[in-house]
Parts: structure tokens; sequence; C-alpha cells
């Protein structure tokens, strides 16, 4: 606990989202073709000049640049997962130890979560998730 919300229980149920993610958010839209007030260089590059002391380094910006600054701004924050999921990337797995990764491919069963033993005895007509029955 590092005391991030008042109350200790998560009973306050605080909705936490940053500035930084929803600009992030739109500028990946932006890449992506959707129109705007504004163009995916000038979004990303709200963001990026806060971090980069020699002005705007983007002058124009790929949904790759985006995913770029969303690692960087959103680190250690639990997006990585989605933003390579909602890509439809491989997933890249160390063993926190050495440089041996191994790949999970996209669309592995392993990136489906179990349902829950409650949940299945509760529906008889449920099928678990692939990999797990």
């Amino acid at each position: 606990m590092v005391s991030k919300y008042s109350d200790e229980l998560g009973s306050d149920n605080v909705r936490v989202i940053r500035f930084a993610e929803v600009v992030l958010n739109y500028a990946e839209a932006l890449a992506n073709g959707e129109t705007g007030e504004m163009t995916a260089t000038e979004a990303l590059n709200m963001l990026a000049d806060e971090r980069y002391e020699d002005g705007s380094p983007y002058t124009d910006v790929t949904v790759d640049d985006v995913l770029l600054e969303r690692r960087l701004e959103l680190a250690m924050e639990g997006h990585r997962l989605y933003d390579l999921m909602r890509m439809e990337s491989d997933i890249e797995v160390g063993d926190g130890g050495s440089a041996r990764t191994s790949v999970i491919p996209f669309g592995d069963y392993r990136l489906a979560l179990p349902i829950p033993e409650t949940e299945m005895r509760a529906n008889s007509a449920m099928n678990q998730n692939e990999g797990y029955e």
C-alpha cells in the first residue's frame, strides 16, 4: 500500500485517469485516421514537449510513435499488455533475470483468463475458456 488513496480498504472507490492518458488516447485515434480539432502530431507533442528539452520531437506522428509515448508516459501503470492486445501484437516474455525471452503469440489461449470455478458451477451451460479445461 503506497497511500495513493485515502481509504486503505478501497471503499471510497476513487477512479483515476490521468490527463496524459486522455491525450494519448486522442493522439492514437488521430494517428489512426480520426478527425479532430488538432493533428496527432500536435496532440502527442503536448506531452512530449514536457519530456524533451530541445522542443517538439515529432514532426509527423505514426501509431508506433504514440505507442512509444504511451510506454514512456504510462510506465508501470499496467497499460502495456492492453496496448499490445489492442494492436494485435505478440508479447515478449522475459524471465526477469536474463536476456532470454519467449513469445506469446497474439490470440494465444493464455491471453484470456480462466472463468472462475464458482461462475462455472453457477451456470452449467457455460464452457471454460480454451486451455483451462
